[in-house]
């Protein structure tokens, strides 16, 4: 996992699990791109403001402008139940950011862990929290493009465990 060249994010490693530290910026996993993929990640937040989020096929690290362009051109699948900066759906976990609102919230409290299944197949990206299904878009983003986790704001603390990457034909 490496940060775009200028931005602050950090990732501090406890065993197994991984916390957000430092902000804003994203962790990008650049082994490979992915086309196809599910993507199943545990996480848990410290506090009721914190802010995260997982992205999927974005630009490289080093393109410029990387964290607008991962915005603009790839997906981010969010994680902040007070839907920064205005408590809208569209803002809150299990959304596609800014794109579509979950429809329903199953985020377990602050503190306990949480499971995401992501699965995007073609232009279709679908969200599992907690084992309900709580969103399907069609996307008209890039659909090849590498993973990220999000480090929004100093203070925020998200961790993240379990990260598992699945190929889909």
């Amino acid at each position: 996992m490496v940060a775009a060249p200028g931005t602050q994010p950090k990732m501090v490693r406890y065993g197994a699990v991984w916390e957000t530290s430092g902000g804003p910026g994203l962790y990008w996993y650049v082994k490979e791109q992915f086309t196809n993929v599910v993507l199943r990640v545990e996480w848990r937040t410290a506090a009721q403001s914190d802010n995260s989020g997982i992205y999927l096929r974005t630009p490289p690290f080093d393109a410029p402008n990387a964290l607008q362009a991962a915005d603009t051109q790839g997906s981010e699948v969010q994680i902040d139940e007070s839907g920064a900066p205005d408590g809208a759906d569209v803002h809150r976990t299990g959304a596609i950011y800014g794109l579509q609102a979950p429809s329903a919230f199953p985020a377990k409290p602050v503190g306990k862990w949480n499971a995401f299944e992501i699965e995007a197949n073609g232009a279709q990206l679908k969200v599992r929290l907690n084992g309900q299904d709580i969103n399907t878009y069609q996307s008209s983003r890039q659909q090849t493009g590498y993973l990220a986790l999000q480090v929004h704001h100093p203070g925020s603390r998200v961790q993240f465990r379990n990260l598992q990457i699945k190929k889909l034909p």
